[in-house]
């Protein structure tokens, strides 16, 4: 038996989803095996660039694509801020960036967390500072067309963390009710 709203496979005859504690018991209408292969084909189908966020499994599949963009994120600029740290000062385009970066990437791994916990406000918030970031680059030109172009990507990560944390609580709250 797989559970509808995380599609993991429970014991048969389970009264609690093991995974997320969803009923098992008050589902009716529902063909649960089948409901979890149309979650994979359209997991398989799904664009990256806007996932389909109609089901818990994709939700959490859109969800974790914006959390490993955190991850990312926070990771170049952890290394770009330990090269400013050792060196003293980095310049990119007008810029210069000092060992105060670190706390950048500090913000971007909590996002990261957050993320990983299914926030909302860890998904806007990571949505946002990246947004002021980019804006923050390219009023100084610090941006060339390979970074706008994997700035773009991140940015459609961070966009569809938003939806699928939005789309899971969502959902959470219609089982609970």
């Amino acid at each position: 038996m797989y559970c509808v709203r995380c599609g993991v496979e429970n014991i048969e005859n389970s009264s609690r989803c093991i995974r997320c504690g969803n009923d098992l018991l008050n589902i009716t209408g529902y063909n649960v095996p089948k409901l979890k292969a149309e979650t994979k084909d359209k997991l398989n189908k799904t664009n990256w660039w806007w996932p389909d966020v109609s089901t818990a499994e994709l939700a959490e599949e859109a969800t974790k694509r914006g959390m490993w963009a955190a991850v990312v994120v926070s990771a170049v600029i952890a290394i770009v801020a330990t090269i400013a740290a050792s060196t003293g000062e980095i310049r990119v385009g007008n810029n210069s960036i000092s060992a105060w970066v670190f706390v950048d990437s500090a913000i971007f791994a909590a996002v990261a967390f957050g993320l990983y916990k299914r926030s909302r406000f860890a998904a806007v918030a990571g949505l946002v500072c990246f947004l002021i970031e980019k804006i923050d680059q390219i009023a100084s030109n610090a941006v060339n067309g390979g970074s706008m172009f994997s700035a773009i990507i991140i940015l459609l990560c961070f966009v569809g963390a938003v939806r699928g944390t939005y789309a899971l609580h969502r959902m959470k709250s219609s089982t609970n009710a």
